[in-house]
């Protein structure tokens, strides 16, 4: 969508495990994190447009990364960039005459672009495809139809607005009504609130969606405590984040902050910025442009030495009109009708872009560097930085929450608690290569929503877990883990079976839960009687089926929650909770 306005509202819906989304939405942009540019510069002026266009006849897209023009009649050459876009790695932009351009990852064909089609005025990129709103008013998309996003393709009505992000597209009639597509998380048209009232924009976060009349308020579901501070704010515009919404209000203050959600990364401030214009939005970063074309970006970031961050801006940036960030990158619409685009590089199986001072091309027939990269022969400048350079690899020892989250920030691969430590982000992440090791003397207090531990986890002292702890390997050492009241020890499997289940959910495990997470169908059995405990829990994601063999009796004292109906051959004695989200597959 182009640049959108936004109220907090009550919610109809709530998300159902956010830790398998996020989980979810790291594998299908597994290789996002290699994807960075430096600056890019694309087809503005028309004759570089035409050039390009050129040569583009001529070039295929390829699987991995694409690049495609094309309109109604073929490829046209006239018009200037209007307004740009961005996924987590695929990225697009239109022109005054409706023309699409797309660039980047082109994994799930979000590149592909369709030959004939008529003149566009927004669109969103999601995951796996583009939902995009012709001038006519008509709804178009091409990628692939993944969690049933592309949905949308023969929707009836006349539409004003667009939007898609991660696994979910939206849009809204010109009625005002909201439609939404997915069968993920983030919930289909079942999610959208009954009592919205005529909405004329929408946003989608990465794990929420976001609404405005045309009186500005601001309307997001689910709601989360961090968005209460919109109510009653006359908002012009939004940035919406991964959960939440930091909006622009008429009074040109800004609403709302960015929460520090993953303690592996450093956090920088809202600055102090006069004069505000427009404010976009990342998975965790929040971007303002001044009245002067000056660009500030706040919230998350990771620091290598030497290297520029996500909140970086290049000091030579020409004056700015819009912003959009990808998974790890940011892409600016100069005042100039050029675009940029910086912090990394594109990286995709044999097929490699990079986009900086030294400029190399691995495909059949290369691009012309000059119309790609309009920093080609400008070295960019970046202020210098007032951090030290972390020391990776060392071994430490924490006595407090401030020295841990330094640790994780600093990649330390053993980290020693001997005191006391409070997890209280959103999420916090433990590398594969990393260790912790809970000394006698160490507590750790695990009250975040998400503590992934891919590593390993060595317990002689307490762990107290009142969030939700996720362990991909059962843990070395054993002492004492607590399970309190609403919390969760859950053991990640890509596979199970029942022996493991018995074992692992069994009256003296420290584990309450399973979540079995899957990116192929998979079909658990169980072929044998089975009784899940009372206060034990099975999770299996979307692509997980369950299935109960003839003649088997599963005894359910727990709880069982399943994206999919239950293939049940045998008995099923529910004396828990079962809970089939199967109106996700048809909303």
């Amino acid at each position: 969508m182009s640049s959108k306005f936004f109220k907090d509202s009550l919610s109809n819906e709530t998300l159902i495990n956010l830790t398998d989304e996020m989980l979810k939405y790291e594998k299908a942009n597994q290789s996002d994190k290699k994807y960075k540019f430096e600056f890019l510069k694309v087809l503005s002026a028309a004759a570089a447009i035409a050039l390009v266009i050129g040569l583009i006849n001529i070039l295929p897209v390829f699987s991995g990364f694409g690049f495609g023009v094309f309109s109604s009649g073929g490829f046209r050459t006239d018009g200037t960039i209007v307004d740009i876009y961005a996924g987590s790695a695929a990225f697009g932009a239109i022109d005054s005459e409706g023309n699409v351009y797309m660039w980047g990852d082109n994994t799930f064909g979000q590149c592909d672009v369709p030959k004939n089609l008529p003149p566009i005025k927004d669109m969103g990129i999601g995951a796996h495809c583009v939902i995009a709103l012709g001038v006519d008013g008509k709804l178009y998309g091409w990628g692939t139809n993944e969690y049933n996003a592309m949905d949308f393709i023969g929707t009836e009505g006349t539409f004003i607005d667009v939007d898609a992000n991660s696994y979910h597209t939206a849009a809204v009639s010109s009625d005002g009504k909201v439609y939404k597509w997915s069968t993920a998380n983030q919930g289909g048209q079942k999610s959208v609130p009954l009592d919205l009232p005529p909405i004329v924009s929408v946003q989608c976060n990465i794990y929420s969606t976001t609404a405005m009349d045309a009186e500005g308020n601001v309307y997001t579901w689910p709601k989360r405590s961090q968005n209460e501070i919109l109510d009653g704010v006359k908002a012009q515009m939004a940035a919406p984040l991964a959960y939440d919404t930091v909006v622009l209000g008429k009074d040109g203050k800004i609403y709302g902050d960015i929460a520090h959600e993953n303690l592996n990364s450093k956090f920088k401030a809202q600055p102090d910025i006069k004069n505000i214009k427009s404010i976009y939005g990342g998975p965790s970063n929040v971007a303002a442009i001044d009245g002067d074309g000056n660009v500030y970006i706040w919230g998350e970031y990771d620091y290598n030495a030497g290297e520029p961050s996500i909140v970086d801006v290049p000091e030579n940036l020409p004056p700015m009109a819009k912003i959009a960030f990808g998974y790890d990158t940011v892409i600016g619409l100069g005042e100039n009708g050029y675009v940029y685009q910086w912090n990394g590089n594109i990286w995709n199986g044999t097929n490699t872009i990079q986009c900086g001072d030294n400029v190399t091309f691995q495909f059949e027939r290369p691009l012309p560097p000059d119309h790609i990269n309009g920093f080609l022969n400008d070295t960019r400048k970046y202020a210098p930085k007032n951090e030290k350079p972390y020391k990776y690899g060392e071994s430490v020892t924490v006595t407090n929450s401030e020295e841990f989250a330094r640790a994780l920030q600093n990649k330390a691969s053993k980290i020693y608690v001997d005191g006391v430590v409070d997890l209280t982000a959103q999420s916090v992440n433990i590398l594969d290569n990393q260790e912790i090791h809970i000394l006698p003397n160490g507590v750790l207090n695990v009250k975040t929503a998400n503590f992934f531990v891919r590593g390993d986890i060595i317990n002689d002292g307490i762990i107290n877990v009142s969030g939700r702890m996720l362990l991909f390997k059962e843990p070395i050492e054993i002492s004492v883990i607590n399970t309190l009241q609403g919390g969760e020890t859950s053991y990640y499997r890509s596979s199970i079976s029942v022996d493991e289940m018995k074992r692992i959910l069994s009256g003296d495990s420290p584990f309450t839960s399973i979540s079995v997470v899957t990116w192929e169908p998979l079909a658990f059995v169980i072929d044998e009687d089975y009784t899940l405990p009372e206060n034990k829990s099975l999770w299996l994601n979307g692509y997980t089926t369950l299935k109960i063999a003839q003649g088997v009796i599963f005894t359910v004292n727990g709880n069982v929650t399943t994206f999919n109906a239950i293939i049940n051959e045998g008995e099923i004695i529910n004396g828990g909770n079962i809970n089939e989200y199967l109106e996700r597959n048809n909303g």
